[in-house]
């Protein structure tokens, strides 16, 4: 935890030396999404956006926070609700299911291989696929730094 607590301190000192750079309030929203703080990170990667509208990557953090914030929304509203509470759960749960790796797709139909010998074949270039991109080691979506 106190690692943690010293790189927040040293983002947070680069934001006051550097006050035109968007890239520490991202990864302080990085930090504080990595720890449930949601608020804290909207309000970051908004700081972010506020100082370069064109920061894709905040964008893109930033709409992860905001279907996490819903999600959070309609839990907190399951929980208290009366009627509709199974409606609400199962609303939380869509808005998260839209943040998970999409299925893997089965490998692309073989093409047909001609004989090493035939003349218009070329040796050495093994066929291309399109994988995936990657993601973390355990598939879940992250923040991006």
């Amino acid at each position: 935890m106190r690692k943690f607590d010293d790189a927040k301190k040293t983002l947070i000192e680069i934001t006051q030396q550097f006050p035109e750079l968007p890239e520490p309030y991202n990864n302080l929203a990085a930090m504080a999404a990595n720890q449930g703080n949601w608020i804290e990170a909207r309000d970051y990667l908004e700081l972010a956006l506020k100082l370069r509208p064109t920061y894709a990557i905040a964008a893109a953090n930033l709409g992860e926070i905001y279907i996490r914030l819903g999600a959070q929304a309609y839990e907190n509203a399951a929980k208290g609700a009366q009627t509709n509470q199974r409606q609400y759960t199962l609303r939380a749960k869509a808005l998260l299911d839209v943040l998970k790796p999409p299925a893997k797709r089965p490998p692309p139909a073989s093409v047909p291989v001609r004989p090493a010998n035939s003349k218009d074949s070329v040796q050495n270039n093994p066929p291309t696929t399109n994988l995936p991109e990657s993601r973390s080691s355990n598939g879940a979506s992250t923040v991006k730094n």
